[in-house]
């Protein structure tokens, strides 16, 4: 089986149906997706020999809203609002994704944001993440972006990989 984790709802009705395939929405941050992927773990519901995918938005300080990431590393927030290096590694990618309890809107770090991959890396083997730009560390405008290109080619890239 394949599964798909989002954090949200919207990101989860944008993934096209695919063959033998799962969309789990974990709820946004690490905490949420701990206790959810333990929730499934123990219930049985999904088995670490499954195929696991995290998509979804992420902010960035160095790539234009709406670019696709696949990332190859996923960092976590140790202190406050910025991210510490904690190196883990993924599958092939470009990039960094760093892990942070809370919306990032400042750090001294170059890379991507998010608030899912790092409890999805180390609670589960051989994840396979895909991130869309969606701000640029700014709250203001992130409900409000459009980015539905980039989920038709992130469909694109998921339907080759699982079909």
């Amino acid at each position: 089986m394949n599964i798909i984790f989002t954090a949200e709802q919207r990101e989860a009705d944008s993934i096209a149906a695919l063959p033998n395939t799962k969309v789990i929405v974990t709820g946004a941050g690490i905490f949420a997706v701990a206790n959810t992927v333990a929730r499934l773990l123990l219930n049985k519901e999904i088995s670490k020999q499954d195929r696991f995918f995290n998509v979804g938005y992420c902010g960035s300080n160095i790539s234009p809203i709406g670019k696709i990431h696949k990332v190859s590393v996923s960092a976590t927030e140790e202190k406050s609002n910025y991210a510490d290096y904690k190196d883990i590694r993924l599958c092939d990618g470009d990039i960094v994704c760093f892990t942070a309890h809370n919306f990032v809107t400042k750090t001294g770090h170059r890379g991507i944001f998010d608030m899912e991959l790092y409890a999805l890396a180390n609670m589960l083997p051989n994840i396979v993440a895909y991130k869309i730009v969606s701000d640029s560390l700014d709250l203001t405008n992130f409900d409000n972006v459009s980015v539905d290109d980039s989920w038709q080619e992130l469909n694109k890239i998921l339907k080759e990989i699982i079909s």
